[in-house]
């Protein structure tokens, strides 16, 4: 296992020259040179996070393959909606066919596709013009849909043979609100909060290339498969520089151990279940950058987590016990040029949403001048429900037609999947587009 691991480290010599996410300039450049204007009013989140994201959609570069002119009128609508208004408002379609050279014994598919649907609004109303302090609501909407059978992308893995998870949110349920929360910036944006509907992967024990839909699509590339993730839910999450200079950070927060039952969703539920009970998912997260100016481009986190006991009130929920964990994570920019980006997680195993006791992992990526993107990373994982280890490497390059629409070729090569003891090797292959407006 350890030499096909030390074989695998070899993929990593790719370098990065960019990243549509990862660039100094990104999210440093003046609002006059976006699409539609939209500026970060957080200082603390994942790509995945609903305000840096619509600002990575929303960013745009002076060259593509397709420049689509006729879409100039959509985003001068929405600057001059963001201008007069404070609302900002992203739209996005994105889909996956994922498909694999074998699947296990009792599995019912070797192939898998999706596509979702999401809308994100945000409405800065309190401070918009000072540009310190804002208050803003957000809200997410999204419908998830199979293209045919019965398995999602994100679970053909365990269809196959992998102890991973495969294409994460590429799922099937229908639309509703996903989230629904409230954020302010505090003390001249010393201190930011959010309360409400939040999903936890969007504040915590994230890197620079954790966004499926941007970057890897395989879990194990953030701390993922370690977490025992609850589902959307009702939660509050705070964070704020301890230091003057800006570059000691903590992030600390909960929300409800269960979350909203995404099996059979309700069009708006708070996710509010088990806050009777007390049972909650806790984290906190500290994390040091040079500045605050590099909060997502140089950056090393150490974010410790614990699960509380689920309790099992009705069929939508199962009883799991409780559960904690560690990782470490650091994304580091240097030259503007190389971005190595390193995760390493440990839990006990003990939860629901627990795939692995150990996962470690190392990734890279090369940016073109045509705004293409080529991601190479290697894992290491140790299943917590077969209890053995396995090595995951993941290779995608994304090929950006326009300052809208993208697509991304990948494969995955799993050795020793953690799953199937009969097989040695196993690989993935798909097609990932995304199309933003």
């Amino acid at each position: 296992m350890i030499k096909y691991f030390k074989y695998s480290l070899a993929l990593l010599l790719l370098i990065w020259n960019d990243s549509i996410f990862a660039q100094e300039e990104h999210l440093l450049t003046p609002a006059d040179s976006t699409k539609s204007g939209y500026q970060i009013s957080i200082g603390s989140g994942a790509p995945t996070n609903k305000d840096v994201e619509m600002q990575l959609n929303d960013y745009a570069l002076p060259y593509y393959r397709w420049d689509l002119k006729y879409m100039n009128s959509w985003f001068d609508w929405k600057k001059k909606l963001n201008k007069d208004l404070g609302l900002q408002i992203s739209i996005n379609y994105s889909s996956i066919y994922m498909g694999a050279t074998s699947k296990l014994e009792n599995g019912i598919a070797q192939n898998a596709a999706s596509g979702i649907f999401d809308a994100t609004l945000k409405w800065n109303f309190i401070n918009r013009k000072k540009e310190k302090d804002k208050g803003s609501f957000i809200i997410w909407t999204d419908w998830r849909h199979l293209y045919y059978g019965t398995i999602a992308p994100q679970f053909l893995f365990l269809e196959t043979g992998s102890g991973t998870m495969n294409a994460t949110k590429f799922n099937k349920w229908n639309f509703h609100v996903l989230e629904f929360y409230y954020q302010q910036s505090l003390f001249n944006d010393r201190m930011d909060i959010v309360v409400g509907k939040i999903d936890m992967p969007d504040w915590f024990a994230f890197n620079g290339l954790a966004h499926p839909m941007l970057h890897f699509t395989d879990l194990t590339f953030s701390v993922g498969p370690t977490v025992s993730w609850s589902n959307p839910g009702f939660g509050i999450a705070a964070g704020g520089w301890l230091n003057k200079k800006r570059t000691i950070g903590l992030v600390t927060g909960l929300n409800d151990v269960a979350g909203v039952d995404l099996n059979n969703p309700s069009f708006f539920d708070l996710g509010t279940d088990q806050w009777k009970n007390g049972n909650f998912l806790k984290m906190v997260e500290l994390n040091y950058s040079p500045s605050s100016s590099r909060y997502y481009f140089n950056r090393i986190a150490i974010t410790a987590w614990h699960s509380d006991a689920l309790i099992a009130q009705d069929e939508s929920f199962f009883l799991t016990p409780s559960s904690k964990g560690i990782s470490m994570q650091a994304t580091w920019v240097i030259n503007d040029k190389i971005i190595p980006v390193a995760a390493i997680a440990f839990s006990d195993g003990e939860g629901a949403n627990t795939l692995s006791n150990t996962s470690i992992s190392l990734s890279n990526a090369w940016y073109f001048p045509s705004h293409d993107l080529m991601g190479v990373g290697v894992n290491y994982s140790t299943s917590s429900i077969s209890g053995r280890s396995q090595v995951l490497s993941e290779v995608f390059y994304r090929w950006t037609l326009s300052k809208t629409t993208s697509f991304t070729p990948l494969v995955k090569f799993v050795m020793n999947p953690a799953l199937d003891p009969t097989r040695n090797f196993i690989m993935y292959y798909g097609l990932r587009g995304r199309i933003s407006l």
